[in-house]
């Protein structure tokens, strides 16, 4: 590695980003990265991910493909990428068709230095055709986790990036997340078959962040003790619930006290959440009520306190929802609000994400072959003591495992009817893959973690470190978290 390319590189920060010099973590990943060399980087959220990979791409020839998992997400990044003068787009579903194909023609005629797509697009017969005749110079993993944490439950598509590397001749990868635990990275590493990959692990604590978790008996007194915390504080607020519903009824209850509220969730339409989102970011609304769908890539300085009405469904996710709080480095308090049995809903969760092997079977078939179904009146019928999302869920697995092919129908009097083409008796056996039983009890056993969390009398910051197979800090009354106060 060469001196003078990490001095361009820093030339650059401070040209284009205004920033005065790269902190530890970021040089390493840019040196590597200069210097061709796979990267798996597990940075906290507020590290500066981005930037990584933007001064490399500025820096080289050719295009950058940085794969995101969120259309919002994506348009952040290239807005913030134009306004520092790196010629972006990304490709989405979102977009009409004109705008895709202008897109399409300025990766081809290289003007673009950065193109970020959705894993789902890596499939795509159009766009594999246009990027196999383009100089790819380095592959981006936004999210890398998801490869891991998610997989069939979330984005499968995330477990094809891989694939979509040795297609394009391996070109030097980088794979960002927040958060992992050793055998997440491991399996980060093997999915994209990174070779030899320098590894820069930042430590999961913030020193600016104090952890507290409070149990109660009751979801009720639980959400009382929620309204509490955000009337005694000063500043703005995410909170964090399992459900849809107890995010309208929370952002309602604080609306109802006079405190600018929403609600944000994947079932309200992109207008409203863009609104909502909106709205937040420029301090128009002091709380947003959110589930998952609100917070990856928020780039929000100075949250001061991300409470969680409710276990989530991992450490990983909490230790990422709650990390959205103080990102300017001042003081910001991360509070885990449960109560009894409340580790139930997660549970549900999990095997509503990850039905049995059984189930698979039953509804592969039950599956029509003659004419097309709404998914959903199919499973009330056909199952009508199983829950609807676990025979979605066995659905979806059937499809990405390939022992049946889905057929969309364009016509409108069709709405949402969908055709299902069984495989041949031998993909059936496809059914009984090994993933899908890991898949279920690691999901379990997230949830435990969490359970374990909450419970826990000793330092908190230890317990996230225990987890992360981070280097467990002593405590010696630091006052940086608290322990679990039973009611």
């Amino acid at each position: 590695m060469q001196p003078t390319r990490i001095a361009r590189a820093e030339q650059c920060l401070r040209r284009n980003f205004g920033f005065a010099g790269f902190r530890i973590p970021q040089r390493r990943v840019v040196s590597a990265l200069l210097a061709g060399r796979d990267v798996l980087a597990v940075l906290p959220t507020g590290a500066g991910k981005s930037v990584c990979f933007q001064v490399p791409a500025l820096l080289d020839s050719g295009l950058t493909i940085v794969v995101s998992p969120l259309i919002s997400l994506m348009e952040d990044q290239v807005a913030g990428a134009l306004r520092r003068g790196l010629p972006a787009a990304a490709l989405t579903s979102a977009q009409p068709g004109s705008e895709r194909l202008a897109v399409l023609q300025a990766m081809r005629s290289g003007r673009l230095k950065l193109l970020y797509v959705s894993p789902e697009r890596l499939r795509s017969g159009t766009f594999l055709r246009e990027i196999t005749e383009v100089n790819v110079s380095r592959l981006v993993v936004d999210e890398a986790h998801c490869i891991s944490e998610w997989g069939h439950d979330f984005r499968p598509s995330y477990l094809r990036i891989g694939a979509f590397r040795r297609l394009m001749r391996s070109p030097p990868t980088v794979a960002l997340t927040a958060t992992a635990t050793a055998a997440t990275r491991q399996e980060i590493c093997a999915n994209l078959e990174l070779h030899d990959p320098v590894r820069v692990l930042a430590p999961v604590d913030r020193p600016n962040l104090r952890w507290d978790t409070r149990r109660t008996r009751t979801l009720q007194e639980a959400a009382s003790r929620v309204l509490a915390a955000i009337t005694a504080t000063t500043g703005q607020v995410i909170v964090y619930q399992p459900t849809r519903r107890q995010t309208v009824r929370l952002a309602a209850s604080l609306r109802r006290r006079g405190t600018g509220a929403a609600a944000y969730h994947a079932g309200l339409p992109a207008t409203i959440r863009t609104e909502v989102q909106h709205a937040f970011l420029h301090r128009e609304l002091r709380v947003i009520c959110a589930t998952n769908a609100f917070g990856m890539g928020i780039d929000h300085p100075d949250i001061r306190a991300v409470f969680h009405l409710g276990i989530p469904g991992s450490l990983e996710a909490y230790v990422q929802e709650s990390g959205r709080a103080g990102r300017d480095g001042l003081a910001a308090r991360c509070v885990l609000f449960s109560w009894s049995g409340d580790a139930r809903l997660q549970r549900r969760f999990a095997a509503t994400t990850w039905p049995s092997a059984r189930l698979l079977h039953r509804v592969w078939r039950a599956l029509p072959v003659a004419h097309p179904i709404d998914p959903i009146a199919f499973a009330r019928a056909a199952f009508p003591r199983v829950p609807t999302g676990e025979v979605q869920s066995a659905l979806r697995i059937i499809v990405e495992c390939g022992a049946a092919r889905e057929e969309r129908h364009a016509a409108a009097h069709e709405g949402r009817a969908v055709r299902y083409r069984r495989g041949s008796e031998r993909l059936r056996t496809r059914l009984e893959f090994d993933a899908l039983g890991r898949g279920r009890r690691r999901a379990l056993q997230r949830v435990a973690a969490v359970s374990r969390y909450v419970r826990a009398r000793s330092c908190l910051r230890a317990v996230i470190a225990r987890y992360f197979d981070e280097p467990v800090p002593e405590c010696a009354g630091c006052g940086r978290c608290g322990g679990t106060v039973r009611p």
